[in-house]
Parts: C-alpha cells; structure tokens; sequence
C-alpha cells in the first residue's frame, strides 16, 4: 500500500556527547533491500559524535559489531505471574514524595546524559507507578513499573544494592 511505513528506528540524541538506538524495525517482506541500511545510516549521521548505546536483538549482534559496536551487556527478559501482596517496607514510598532535584541527581549517577523531560513524562505517564527507596531522607532507588501489551514491564529499576532492587522490584 502506497505511504504505509515499511521500516522505523528510534535515535535519541539526549546531549552531544550520548545518544541511543531502538525499536530498528523492517517488515520481513522489505528486508534485504536496503531500506533498514539506509535508515540506519540516517540514525548514526544524527547521532554522530555521540556515544551511542543500542538495545538491539541477540540475532542482528553481527550486523551491529559491522557498524562499530561492541556488546557491553546481557540484557535478559523474565515473564511470570505475580500474585498476593507487596511485603510492608517503610523504605518504599512514591517517587513523588521524593524531590525531583533528588530523582534527577541520582538518576544522573545511573544514566549517562541528562533526561529530565523524559523522566518526567516517563515517571508520570497514566497508568505507570513509580517508587523509590528511601533511607533516613537518603534515596537509594527508583524504579518504574508501566503496563505493555500482556502485562507490565519493569524500567528503569537503579539501586545501590542488590537487597534495596529486591525490595523496590
């Protein structure tokens, strides 16, 4: 069909010095014929000079180290039911009762550029709940919990410790 899109890709360039890749996608009737190459070169153009990170498929991993890339982590899917009630913490309360100035500066200490708008709208979208872990006035953690397609999705979770992302997730 004539102006239906064949091929995306997300580039975000949230400063000059760091940008990121995702959702690169071709419908599998127009792979091989150069459309995903040349968006994809159109993407790295607008991110040029950045580093750049990419969450892209196990599969196309060759083709990303082609471009450059190097892989610098696994990133693994889990998906169960939950069920029954959150164990009590006094240590978990709305990302909203903690100052935003707050969220922000330890969200700087985890991402590598500056998000603030996209935070924002990230953390206080409909539907997304997002929490922090807090300690003597001191946050240790955030984590935002946000409904897909069958069921949530678990992102960003930071945390200082593996016992505070236990208690948060």
């Amino acid at each position: 069909m004539a102006g239906e899109p064949i091929a995306t890709i997300s580039a975000v360039k949230y400063n000059e010095e760091f940008g990121f890749l995702g959702f690169y996608i071709v419908k599998p009737e127009y792979r091989g014929q150069g459309y995903g190459w040349q968006i994809w070169q159109r993407a790295l153009a607008h991110l040029n000079g950045c580093n750049i990170g990419l969450d892209g498929v196990l599969a196309q991993q060759a083709n990303y180290q082609k471009s450059g890339f190097n892989l610098a982590y696994r990133n693994i899917r889990y998906q169960g039911l939950a069920g029954g009630q959150s164990p009590p913490s006094s240590h978990l309360v709305s990302l909203n009762a903690i100052a935003w100035e707050d969220v922000l500066a330890y969200d700087r200490q985890c991402f590598p550029a500056p998000r603030e708008e996209f935070l924002e709208m990230w953390c206080h979208q409909p539907e997304h709940q997002a929490i922090a872990y807090q300690e003597n006035g001191i946050l240790w953690g955030y984590g935002v919990l946000r409904p897909c397609q069958v069921g949530y999705k678990i992102g960003p979770l930071f945390a200082d410790t593996p016992e505070v992302a236990e208690a948060s997730f």
